[in-house]
């Protein structure tokens, strides 16, 4: 038992240790460490609270309750995916910088399929 015990405590040290590191590692590597940690810090009570909120909900073991705690897993899941998605700008095809418009290996471009056209 205090063999188990043991292991199981190093097991949890060695995650922690580990997971400590790679956290000072991406901040040290990172431009802006304080916006990273307010991330963190987001992301941690979004999927605390999602998961207290889904317990509350389901533990009386109603189908109600139980649908209700799998309805706000969803919205949590969706605002974590919306938290973690990078914020980029789809470029406009009309625009002739933009590589959705210039990049095209199996199709023609509209300019040269309107000029390849009978008038």
């Amino acid at each position: 038992m205090v063999l188990r015990f043991a292991f199981g405590l190093l097991v949890l040290l060695l995650f922690v240790a580990c997971s400590g590191w790679l956290f000072w590692r991406s901040l040290k590597k990172n431009d802006d460490p304080a916006r990273v940690v307010f991330y963190w810090v987001l992301t941690a009570l979004l999927l605390g609270g999602g998961f207290f909120g889904i317990y509350k909900l389901s533990k009386d073991g109603t189908p109600e309750g139980k649908f209700s705690g799998l309805v706000l897993g969803g919205i949590s899941t969706l605002a974590a995916a919306r938290r973690r998605t990078p914020r980029r700008s789809i470029p406009s095809p009309n625009r002739a910088t933009s590589k959705a418009a210039t990049w095209r290996p199996f199709a023609k471009s509209a300019r040269n399929l309107r000029s390849s056209q009978p008038t």
